[in-house]
């Protein structure tokens, strides 16, 4: 059975997150690192199967969660995957892991999308979209971060399309010539906090 690694792997990406709330991204990767082995240790071999048996509609995934307890199971471990993946990419990131957070975040994205979760996909999304300011690739930067709004708005995640919002005014701000399409931003942004 796989309710003891399963919640060892939601204990552990609690963990991370609180650590993250209190900066102690030694800790998010620890903790992230362990959460994401225990989530790989419960799905083993069965996991690829259980990917090509979605297709990325919302349909799909209620049809293989009503299908049982042990598909529910496997899909509830996806979420906490691609979850625990977001998290330790996003401490990756502060630590300079450039490389192991591109690699994280691009699977938790491949994960959400056959699930279904908008919102998780955006948000690996964006964080991609912060790499690619690391390293300078605005076009590619703008992208990322441009779907990643249009995902929420498909979500209607407000909160989500803000952020997102918010690092496409730091990627023009000082940007020349940009000024009205900063203000277009800044009026987007107004829209999604109300």
């Amino acid at each position: 059975t796989w309710a003891p690694a399963r919640e060892a792997a939601s204990s552990l990406l609690e963990n991370a997150e609180a650590a993250r709330a209190t900066k102690q991204t030694d800790r998010v990767i620890d903790y992230g690192t362990q959460a994401l082995e225990r989530t790989v240790e419960c799905l083993g071999e069965q996991r690829q199967g259980v990917l090509a048996a979605l297709d990325g509609s919302q349909d799909r995934v209620m049809a293989l969660m009503e299908s049982g307890d042990a598909m529910e199971g496997a899909l509830d471990v996806l979420v906490t995957e691609a979850q625990v993946r977001q998290v330790l990419a996003d401490a990756q990131m502060d630590k300079g892991m450039i490389v192991e957070a591109q690699r994280n975040l691009e699977e938790a994205e491949r994960v959400s999308e056959k699930l279904s979760d908008g919102v998780q996909k955006a948000q690996c999304m964006r964080s991609r979209g912060m790499i690619c300011l690391m390293k300078k690739d605005v076009r590619k930067a703008e992208d990322l971060l441009r779907r990643a709004v249009e995902i929420c708005r498909e979500e209607e995640d407000q909160k989500e399309e803000a952020e997102s919002l918010q690092l496409l005014i730091k990627l023009h701000r000082q940007s020349e010539g940009m000024f009205d399409h900063v203000c277009g931003l800044y009026h987007e942004l107004l829209e999604a906090q109300q």
